[in-house]
């Protein structure tokens, strides 16, 4: 039994070794998702107030899908792989032993690291730390440059007033206005929709005239509006005023940019067609020409303009002939250096595309990371007048060529059922017309009213890859606001109302964009108002469903990336307002509506002008133009992560503790200039951000740990840069390079140089690991003469007769000679007790690349006290007689000295001789010694330095 029992332990126990070996797997998950705003944490359908009443969604972060994740264990082996799913979640069991370190490696095209958070449920880095039990919430946020933009922007829009505009100082027609302008759309109150809210740049008539085209710089904060061919309301203030460009500054300063028509030849952008004709009034705007100023719109002057992401050049369609054009920002454009591309007019579905193509939109999109251009047009339909050719057609375009793709990369047909323009006149989409035409001949209300809807593409957005489109009625720029139109009878003032439409697509550039389908799930469908039979946004009317008005947008869409909701340019944009406040609000107005790209409703509208309270605005003829979000520039983040390296392998091992409360300078690239300093936090992290520190884009910096750092009683005291010899991840690894010298620090400090991308471009890979000196016991062999009862320096000294003295030039220790060379010599070659001698040691890079991590080891044999040391390159450290020289970077061409000037104990009793061997050790290469040879003599030596 007893022996039983005994067996039955061993048992037990090898069980459990067997069962400890068989460690289970922990778990550790987390979320990769696209922080919008770039502000390091994950935000949830945040919302905004509105500044009349209600709230408005800003940007909400999604989930990013097919994001690497590696959880590393503390072998450094992988311990486990997981890949984000479509909602950019992530699981994985790690195994092997932790703590681990986790890596985001495998971003989308185009993403980059979003700023670190500071909670933690935020965003951590590429590179994060987990205990060994697992964890939950190892979030990694992401996010596009090029997408970025702010909390609540700033909105820019044009709006139009009645006649000579080079004469109208007062009457604004280009207006800055918060996202968070208006009210809710269920707001009953008219001051709401209007008020409160502040325009911060408004530019009168008198100075730019009528406008369309609209295009914002984010570097420059600079506006441009295009000139545009509206009737019944006229140019600006230069010659030849059609190809106008102005531009607008943050400070509300308006300017000519460039006139297309000086540029090239005087009508480029086609002749002016105002006030070539009056009628019962001198004021030639009234019937303003006619059927001659009918026709030039969407033919004369210019359309839709957009700026690359860099802001070097501004694009924009020209109506008159039909040309992309392309114009550089960074110097006056000329002749020379503007670059123009005729649409395409091969259309084989249109019936004449050399009459009938007629371009406007223009936008730039960066899906996938990629630069695109777009281009929006139509199939007019003129030539032959009949509806069933109407025909849109959207073109991507190679920025940098102006090369359209050889077809459209989306079509549409026009032929979807629609309800009132105004009940009951039908906005059933018509084929463009040249002459006055209207489908409602007879006064409605009292009032005649032309309507004709003429669809025309304006402007497109982007939401997630989705394309929307904003679908302008021409007509509404045809006809005005009580004026005469028609020629036959010049006597009847027509109103113009307009139809537009605002229209969702479903895809990507990489899979195709499909048009949406009887409302696409939201509540217009089988409104008999959209494409197979319902309508995605479907509130875009004014009063009840088939009261009044059932498309008043205007054809502006701007949509911030992430948002909810796209704003779009309406009449009428108090939906909910009753009818008869007209002289307060509801009828007669024009300005924004929100639409939800979720639900497909109306969220909220926002009031410019109200014809009734300023008879000089347009009323319902498209009396708004384009919007533009106008976001900034994403900030920069660079910096990470400081650590003690106790392994020294350079490399961020999960067990290695942070190195906290170091001083981290950021100079500028020379070295000469402070910029901004912080303190490593308590988990090691530091950073630097263009929100607090001056860092500008695309610009060299160097990031510089103090040697101050490393003094008594400081942080990093007894310990000194790591040598980083392990070839691996840029996320992972000590960038700090010891020993550079800097003007701030000739004595040499561990830096990390740096050269910032773009606005937006964080770099968190910038790590500095620290460790311990090495403590090296030297081995000193010493010779003795024969009865002497001296003890040897060291223990381990060995003593042996000397019969003879041979003095041996010092030599030269040559390691790969075509890159690194290495040796040791010395001034003196017999010294005697209490005399000193100046060891050198040189290491040169004879080679055509950098050699990196240089360091070089001298254990002095305690024969000799240490005097002093000095270096050309880099830094140094003493524990006890070895001196550790930390090079650095060792370029190409260069020679390092290293200096030891020691002196010779005076209880050494000579003679005796010693060996000084140091050694090197650099990246990519092997550890590699040179010696020194010394004699310790007694006596009076001779003047010729040889023993008597």
């Amino acid at each position: 039994m007893k022996r039983f029992s005994i067996s039955f332990l061993i048992l037990l126990l090898i069980a459990a070794g067997s069962f400890s070996q068989a460690r289970a797997a922990v778990t550790i998950s987390g979320l990769v998702y696209h922080d919008h705003n770039d502000n390091g944490t994950r935000d949830l359908n945040p919302v905004v107030n509105n500044n009349g009443s209600g709230q408005i969604g800003l940007a909400s972060d999604e989930g990013i899908a097919n994001v690497t994740i590696t959880a590393y264990a503390l072998s450094g082996a992988i311990a486990g792989t997981a890949v984000s799913a479509a909602d950019g979640t992530y699981s994985l069991n790690a195994s092997g032993v932790g703590p681990y370190r986790i890596e985001f490696t495998a971003l989308p095209p185009g993403f980059v690291a979003a700023a670190h958070g500071a909670t933690a449920n935020s965003s951590g880095t590429d590179v994060q730390f987990v205990a060994a039990n697992g964890a939950t919430n190892i979030n990694f946020g992401i996010h596009l440059p090029q997408d970025y933009c702010q909390d609540n922007p700033t909105l820019a829009t044009q709006c139009y007033v009645f006649g000579d505009n080079t004469q109208d100082p007062a009457s604004p027609v280009f207006i800055t206005l918060p996202y968070t302008a208006g009210a809710q759309s269920t707001e009953t109150n008219p001051a709401l929709i209007r008020n409160p809210t502040t325009h911060p740049i408004t530019i009168p008539a008198a100075q730019i005239g009528t406008t369309a085209g609209l295009a914002y710089g984010r570097r420059t904060g600079n506006y441009y509006a295009a000139a545009f061919m509206k009737k019944h309301t006229g140019f600006g203030p230069v010659t030849n005023p059609t190809g106008a460009i102005y531009r607008i500054t943050s400070a509300g300063t308006a300017s000519l940019f460039t006139n297309l028509n000086t540029l090239f030849t005087p009508t480029t952008a086609g002749a002016n067609p105002h006030g070539l004709t009056t009628c019962s009034t001198s004021d030639v705007y009234v019937c303003d020409s006619y059927n001659t100023a009918w026709d030039a719109v969407g033919k004369v002057a210019l359309g839709g303009m957009d700026i690359n992401f860099t802001e070097t050049y501004l694009y924009v369609m020209n109506l008159a002939d039909r040309s992309l054009y392309r114009l550089p920002l960074n110097a006056p454009p000329t002749a020379a250096n503007v670059v123009r591309q005729t649409v395409p007019l091969n259309q084989a579905d249109c019936p004449n595309p050399n009459l009938d193509i007629r371009p406007f939109a223009v936008k730039f999109d960066y899906f996938g990371g990629i630069e695109r251009l777009y281009v929006g047009m139509v199939c007019s339909a003129e030539s032959t007048g009949s509806a069933a050719n109407l025909l849109g057609y959207v073109y991507s375009v190679d920025p940098t060529t102006l090369a359209f793709s050889n077809a459209p990369v989306f079509t549409m047909a026009f032929n979807y059922p629609r309800r009132w323009a105004d009940n009951p006149s039908s906005a059933v989409w018509k084929a463009w017309t040249p002459v006055f035409a209207t489908v409602l001949t007879t006064p409605s209300g009292g009032v005649h009213k032309a309507i004709y809807p003429q669809p025309w593409i304006t402007d497109l957005a982007f939401d997630r890859g989705n394309l929307i489109l904003g679908i302008r009625d021409r007509l509404g720029d045809q006809a005005g606001r009580a004026a005469p139109s028609d020629p036959s009878d010049p006597s009847i003032p027509w109103y113009g109302i307009s139809a537009g439409d605002t229209l969702r697509t479903i895809g990507n550039i990489n899979n195709g964009w499909t048009l949406e389908n009887n409302g696409n799930g939201s509540g217009g469908a089988g409104n008999n108002q959209g494409p197979g039979g319902g309508e995605f946004y479907f509130q875009d009317n004014f009063g009840t469903v088939g009261e009044f008005h059932d498309e008043v947008s205007l054809g502006g869409v701007a949509q911030v990336p992430g948002y909810p909701d796209v704003a779009v340019t309406t009449f009428d944009p108090g939906r909910a307002l009753p009818a008869n406040v007209s002289a307060t609000g509801g009828f007669g107005t024009g300005g924004l509506r929100w639409f939800s790209n979720i639900a497909g409703t109306d969220t909220k509208g926002y009031e410019i002008f109200n014809t009734y309270l300023n008879p000089n605005t347009l009323n319902k003829a498209n009396g708004i133009g384009l919007v533009r979000a106008a976001c900034g520039l994403a900030p920069i983040e660079i910096g990470n992560y400081l650590w003690l390296d106790s392994n020294r392998n350079g490399i961020q091992d999960p067990d290695e503790a942070p190195a906290a409360n170091v001083i981290v300078d950021l100079y500028n690239s020379a070295g000469t200039a402070l910029v901004a300093t912080t303190t490593s936090s308590a988990n090691g992290q530091y950073y630097f951000s263009s929100q607090s520190s001056p860092l500008q884009p695309n610009t060299a910096y160097k990031i510089v740990i103090r040697p101050s750092n490393f003094d008594a009683g400081q942080p990093l005291a007894g310990y000194a840069p790591t040598i980083n010899l392990a070839a691996g991840s840029e996320l992972r690894d000590s960038n700090g390079i010891g020993g550079t010298v800097l003007t701030a620090f000739p004595g040499g400090a561990d830096v990390a140089a740096i050269t910032l991308g773009d606005h937006g471009f964080n770099d968190h890979t910038l790590d500095f690991g620290f460790s311990a000196p090495v403590t090296l016991t030297p081995t000193l062999t010493a010779t003795m003469t024969p009865g002497s009862t001296t003890t040897p320096a060291t223990p381990n000294a060995t003593v042996n007769p000397v019969t003879q003295v041979a003095v041996t030039p010092v030599p030269t220790a040559t390691i790969n000679p075509s890159v690194l060379q290495f040796s040791k010599t010395s001034d003196l070659s017999l010294v005697r007790p209490g005399e000193t001698v100046r060891f050198t040691i040189t290491v040169s890079n004879t080679g055509s690349t950098p050699i990196l991590n240089v360091v070089v080891t001298d254990p002095v044999p305690d024969i000799f006290t240490i005097e002093s040391v000095s270096a050309s390159q880099g830094t140094y450290t003493i524990n006890g007689n070895t001196v550790v020289f930390n090079v650095g970077t060792l370029n190409p061409s260069i020679t390092a000295t290293l200096t030891i000037v020691a002196k010779v104990r005076g209880d050494v009793q000579p003679p005796v001789n010693a060996m000084n061997t140091a050694s090197v050790d650099y990246s990519g290469g092997g550890r590699r010694s040179a010696s020194s040879p010394i004699r310790i003599t007694g006596g009076v030596l001779p003047r010729t330095g040889e023993h008597p």
